[in-house]
């Protein structure tokens, strides 16, 4: 198991609309959360046809264990069903020297955008310089964190 190691950003409605027009591809997510530990936090998602299940390392942070295994839609859509909440958002992939994820958040999230940028490394997470139009940096700010967001809706603030 690798970590996962990324950093997010908080943009403006501005801010995203510029970033989103730059986007190549986009995907439709829907994802909610089974458990949610001390520690861990299992999460199930679908991600246009594919689906996974995913355990998280419940850390503060860029960098955080992260497991994810293929499932079958179907059992998808049913584990689905046994969340009570849910989060529903549009990731626009925009291509640089490095891939942007930017998250457009909708129903009860709607008006949130925020920006991803994984990397390989921590070193390589240290010295990336984020460009202004990234918006401000809330990697170490739980309140952006998905799970969060789930059971605290942005439009809530």
């Amino acid at each position: 198991m690798k970590p996962e190691i990324e950093r997010k950003f908080l943009l403006t409605s501005e801010q995203a609309l510029a970033l989103k027009a730059e986007a190549t591809h986009k995907k439709e997510l829907k994802q909610g959360y089974l458990a949610e530990g001390e520690h861990v936090i299992l999460r199930v998602r679908i991600s246009d046809q594919n689906a996974y299940l995913t355990i998280k390392e419940k850390v503060k942070g860029s960098s955080r264990l992260e497991f994810e295994t293929p499932v079958e839609l179907s059992d998808a859509e049913k584990l689905l069903d046994l969340c009570s909440n849910q989060i529903k958002k549009t990731r626009h992939l925009i291509k640089r020297d490095y891939l942007i994820e930017l998250d457009e958040f909708h129903a009860a999230n709607e008006g949130l955008w925020l920006a991803e940028i994984e990397f390989d490394s921590i070193e390589e997470s240290n010295s990336f310089i984020s460009p202004v139009e990234l918006g401000k940096e809330v990697t170490d700010d739980y309140r952006y964190y998905n799970s969060y967001l789930v059971d605290h809706p942005y439009t809530g603030w």
